[in-house]
């Protein structure tokens, strides 16, 4: 273990001397706000706090040690944002000289304080949030997720030529080594290199950077994979590390028991060989890292696990939640993080049952992991397990802001499980104050039969809303995302069972003159001839649009005919809504009710019909013509209004 370098950064306020001072009162209410303030109070403390810049940063960091997730969060988040702005000085050779020696030797050289106080101010600003940041994630007393996301910030705006020697101590803690090596790597340092972290005498150093060099100019693994296997052979221990970790990072299956031998041999190899194997990518290399897990020490698995969380391919997961069921509190507790770490949606029953077996006051961080699961679950489109994720959550947080973001994950994905929770707290009489994506969601989960006043409340303030054509498409887009598209298809009258027939010659100057199937009345059965090729009626089910092109090919100067029949509860006025690309006629119960030879492209109700239906069945017939480019149509039957024709479907 390397001697800890005493890292003595005290905090620059002299730059934040320079910043206007005005307007105090409101930077104090701004931080207020995100320290116990409203969602809204927040939402614009954060927009006007990071227009603080760099004077923000203390505060800031201050509450990014808060033990309550909301503030934490939302400090990070303008942190973040600082950050990137300040990160973007741009800093050319002479400045990270300036740098590097400035950050090594701090004030005990005057000379180099005052090449530094000469650099730009823009850089200098970069320097001291990085100085701002070590100070955070060295200091012994900073929480652990304070710890993590400080090293993740400094990834962004640390210059390439800081000295980062005092993070090699976070190294040897297995919670922090992986963010550690992530961040130097982010920062692309040339005086400490991510692969001599642990090794850094100089002789050392340069033998492992003339390695990496040769293997990254290409053409050379074989010959670089072989110097790094000559390094664990030496007898100088210095070289064992940096060789073991090259050695991980840049080999395949193939170097993995060499690996696994070494670290049998010197159990203080695991540190770097664990690091090293976060890069490593491939079926075979997973393969070789599953079939050497048992034969290695328990601290070795333990550290595997977290590789294995970190690869985030389904071949752990069987491991992983094996693990987490164990009797071993260490297991259950590395298999855990490695579970959320992997953003596998299998995990996630393991994961919300971990999370609720924990007890209820010692619980807060594993509340953190589970939320941001569920989160990431949700920007992945993984809905059931998003649901489940959301649910636990419900169930296991106190903190009333994260019940309230879990109940709106549950409302989003609804399953089984959360149908009276969910029922419970719906009020009927106030439907206008749900989102049209929770409706959709209440939609797909309540059922007609055992809860026929919350369906029709429910319905109703749907017909609400897809009663504007400007709203039909983004409920068609919510209700894909639920894989409800069928159910709300229907709802909203497109008819999806066609009969089609095509194409036949056509052209925009005769427009629909022709009528090469007899059309209105037309025989299913019937074939007729192109060219010489048969043209025969074909059944197809379709979605919200008819592809032409997709099912007839790519034409020109044609058109086609489609052909359905609707089902009508009485006789009643509606219309028929048709979008077109290009032009379109429309029959009904054989009479023609609305012609457009136009050329353009398709809409949803680009033309709108008033029509009659009666009793029963009514026949529908639709040509649809093409000049050129795309080819389709979409048609749809409502009321007068633009309601469903029956609140039955």
């Amino acid at each position: 273990m390397f001697k800890s370098i005493l890292y003595n950064v005290t905090l620059v306020t002299s730059l934040f001397l320079f910043t206007s001072m005005c307007f105090a009162s409101d930077f104090d209410n701004y931080l207020q706000a995100i320290e116990n303030g409203s969602n809204e109070e927040r939402v614009v403390a954060r927009q006007m706090l990071k227009r603080e810049g760099i004077r923000a940063v203390p505060p800031l960091i201050e509450l990014l040690q808060h033990e309550d997730q909301l503030v934490w969060r939302n400090a990070r988040n303008i942190l973040a944002d600082i950050v990137n702005m300040v990160a973007a000085a741009p800093i050319d050779e002479d400045m990270a000289k300036v740098i590097e020696n400035y950050t090594k030797s701090r004030n005990v050289k005057n000379h180099h304080r005052r090449s530094f106080e000469a650099l730009p101010q823009e850089v200098k600003e970069r320097v001291e949030v990085t100085d701002s940041l070590m100070a955070l994630v060295l200091d012994e007393n900073t929480p652990s997720h304070a710890v993590i996301e400080g090293l993740r910030l400094l990834g962004v705006i640390a210059p390439a030529d800081y000295g980062l020697v005092g993070l090699i101590d976070l190294l040897e803690k297995p919670e922090y080594s992986g963010e550690v090596y992530s961040a130097v790597k982010m920062i692309g340092t040339s005086t400490e290199l991510p692969l001599s972290m642990l090794v850094y005498y100089s002789f050392v150093t340069r033998r492992i950077e003339l390695v990496e060099d040769y293997i990254l100019k290409g053409g050379n693994w074989d010959t670089g994979i072989n110097l790094y296997l000559d390094g664990l052979l030496l007898s100088n221990a210095q070289h064992h590390a940096p060789s073991i970790v090259g050695l991980a990072r840049f080999g395949d299956a193939t170097v993995i028991p060499a690996i696994m031998d070494a670290v049998k041999k010197n159990p203080e190899l695991e540190a770097p060989a664990l690091m090293g194997l976060n890069d490593m990518q491939g079926l075979e290399s997973y393969e070789a890292l599953l079939a050497a897990y048992p034969e290695t020490s328990q601290e070795m698995q333990l550290g595997l696990l977290g590789v294995f969380g970190r690869a985030q391919h389904e071949l752990f997961l069987p491991l992983l939640l094996e693990n987490v069921g164990s009797d071993d509190v260490g297991r259950q507790t590395a298999a855990f993080n490695a579970l959320v770490q992997s953003d596998l949606p299998g995990g996630v029953d393991a994961i919300v049952q971990y999370v609720a077996n924990r007890p209820e006051d010692d619980r807060k961080f594993e509340v953190m992991d589970l939320l941001a699961y569920a989160d990431r679950l949700h920007d992945k489109g993984a809905k059931a397990a998003a649901g489940k994720a959301y649910l636990g959550l419900y169930r296991s947080a106190s903190h009333p802001d994260d019940k309230d973001i879990a109940f709106q994950g549950i409302k989003r994905y609804p399953s089984p499980e959360a149908y009276d929770l969910i029922l419970a707290d719906l009020d009927l009489e106030k439907l206008d104050e749900v989102s049209s994506e929770t409706l959709i969601a209440l939609n797909v989960m309540i059922n007609k039969e055992s809860n026929p006043e919350a369906y029709a409340k429910i319905r109703e303030a749907l017909y609400g809303i897809i009663k504007e054509t400007s709203n039909v498409q983004s409920v068609l887009n919510m209700a894909a995302k639920q894989g409800a598209s069928d159910q709300f298809l229907s709802m909203l009258g497109f008819v999806q069972d066609w009969y089609l027939i095509g194409p036949f010659p056509w052209s925009s100057a005769e427009g629909f003159t022709a009528n090469p199937v007899g059309a209105p009345v037309v025989d299913l059965k019937a074939s007729f001839s192109v060219d010489g090729e048969p043209r025969t009626w074909k059944k197809v089910r379709t979605g919200q649009i008819v592809n032409l092109m997709g099912l007839m090919g790519a034409e020109s100067n044609v058109s086609s005919y489609a052909y359905a029949t609707v089902m009508s509860p009485a006789e009643m006025d509606a219309q028929v809504r048709v979008g077109s690309d290009d032009g379109v006629q429309v029959w009904l119960n054989g009479e023609s009710v609305h012609e457009n030879n136009v050329d353009r492209g398709m809409a949803l109700d680009q033309d709108i019909v008033n029509v009659k239906l009666k009793k029963g069945e009514n026949k529908l017939l639709l040509q649809v013509s093409q000049g050129g480019g795309g080819w389709g149509f979409m048609c749809r039957l409502t009321q007068p209004d633009s309601s469903p024709l029956s609140s039955n479907n």
